[in-house]
């Protein structure tokens, strides 16, 4: 453990060598994007471009 001011600020653990396994899915439906996510505002494409 390694502390600051006197109190617990981060505990030191040992790597694990083995990584865990993934479950493919196991967020569906736990995340939602809109429609048009990737639609980037004029504006925003306006201020990158004028900076060149």
């Amino acid at each position: 453990m390694i502390a600051k001011a006197g109190k617990p600020y981060l505990d030191l653990l040992p790597h694990v060598d083995t990584p865990r396994v993934r479950k493919p899915g196991r967020l569906k439906g736990k995340i939602r994007m809109l429609a048009n996510f990737d639609k980037t505002p004029q504006d925003i494409i306006d201020g990158f471009e004028s900076s060149l």
